[in-house]
């Protein structure tokens, strides 16, 4: 438009120029007339560039606006998805100030200031180091932080613009857990070792001697082929139990709950166990009504009362051993009682541990695994139940499971 307005112009112009060579009379008004002309033309070609100027404004305006808008919605969402991360995190700039946290974050501040630099004093001593040195390498570290409570591997990640150091990213991931488990399996590893070890070493031994160039003792080697089988069979008692024990640990207990009549189910597991009441003239009390029914796993919860039941066994000599059952507040509450030697106060919180004993040489001697309270409570507790025990020196032992409805 501008342009055809240009090229009038010049013609008009032109044919003005023209008339007043032909008409010299008329030159005053030729000239007035091409002025106004001139004048409309460059009042109308401004008024255009103005209005293309101001949509111009318009439009810059606009995508100003909507780009505000998308970097507000942006930031929204960025902080959104930091807050709500479950772990520590935060953004220090070149300059070292933390220009982004989450809420988390903040459980490493012992001050009510909030921190603004990596050299904040309320910061817990082993995080403001780790800070201090993301910030002055301005390189990738990965380090373990031992604080008070927890453990956490600290990861910083430099952030690089134009191939210059810009500031830090920090992440703070819990790993007491993973840690925790890692010396749990460890030290189970050496335990279930040396519960392997000991009667490997008996067996080695006697084996030895039976071998032995022009060996002729018949008793001695018969009551070394008894020991050697009994060694064999302890052996294969913790060897069941570590299956079954690192199919719990891989949370592969798999529940098949049908309703069990609980007295019968007791009864079955102590049938087994009669000669050895007998052996230990110990007397057996049930008292569970016969229309009780609970919904178990029943071979679960078969093993879980012939533990229990060969537990009390072990440390009750001419006692009395007894199982009860009731409901109380919608929950099953069973009680497997003795009256036998009783567990030392300092020892009742490990007795559920893998391979813990008490009275170590009395069990090892009795031929228990020591992993036998371990799946008991794993198992109670796959049926979201509880279970602790009270005990007291010389007078017995008492464990009590409480069932929730499944």
């Amino acid at each position: 438009m501008s342009n055809r307005l240009v090229w009038l112009a010049g013609g008009l112009n032109v044919l003005l120029f023209i008339l007043s060579l032909l008409f010299n009379d008329f030159l005053m008004f030729l000239f007035v007339a091409a002025l106004v002309l001139n004048l409309g033309i460059i009042f109308r070609l401004y008024a255009q560039m103005r209005q293309a100027q101001i949509k111009q404004f318009q439009q810059a305006d606009a995508l100003s606006k909507s780009q505000e808008r998308n970097f507000q919605l942006k930031s929204s969402q960025l902080e959104t998805i930091v807050n709500n991360l479950p772990f520590p995190i935060a953004l220090i700039d070149l300059r070292g100030n933390i220009v982004l946290h989450n809420q988390v974050f903040l459980n490493f501040n012992n001050s009510e200031k909030a921190p603004i630099s990596y050299e904040h004093e309320g910061f817990i001593p082993e995080v403001r180091s780790f800070l201090r040195q993301a910030y002055l390498k301005e390189n990738n570290l990965v380090k373990i932080l031992r604080l008070p409570n927890s453990d956490y591997q600290a990861i910083s990640v430099p952030i690089y613009d134009n191939k210059r150091f810009n500031g830090s990213l920090l992440m703070f991931l819990d790993v007491t857990q993973i840690l925790e488990g890692e010396k749990m399996q460890k030290r189970f590893i050496a335990d279930a070792s040396h519960e392997l070890k000991t009667p490997l070493s008996s067996i080695l031994g006697m084996v030895q001697i039976l071998n032995r160039p022009g060996f002729d003792d018949h008793e001695t080697q018969a009551e070394f082929m008894q020991q050697i089988e009994n060694e064999t069979r302890r052996m294969d008692n913790i060897i069941q139990d570590l299956l079954v024990l690192s199919k719990i640990s891989a949370q592969k207990i798999l529940l098949n709950t049908v309703p069990v009549s609980l007295r019968q189910l007791i009864s079955e597991s102590q049938a087994p166990l009669k000669q050895q009441f007998i052996e230990n003239n110990n007397r057996f009390e049930l008292s569970v009504d016969p229309q009780l029914t609970w919904m178990l796993d029943r071979d679960k919860f078969h093993q879980v009362f012939s533990n229990l039941l060969t537990n009390a066994l072990k440390f009750t000599q001419d006692g009395v051993i007894r199982v009860s059952a009731e409901i109380i507040e919608s929950a099953c509450v069973i009680k497997v009682s003795d009256t036998g030697l009783g567990i030392r106060e300092e020892d009742q919180r490990y007795i559920f541990e893998r391979f813990f004993r008490s009275d170590p040489s009395r069990s090892r001697g009795s031929g228990g695994s020591g992993l036998g309270l371990a799946i008991v409570k794993s198992y109670v507790q796959a049926h979201r139940g509880e279970i602790e025990v009270s005990s007291e020196l010389g007078k017995g032992t008492t464990f009590i499971i409480r069932l929730p409805r499944i």
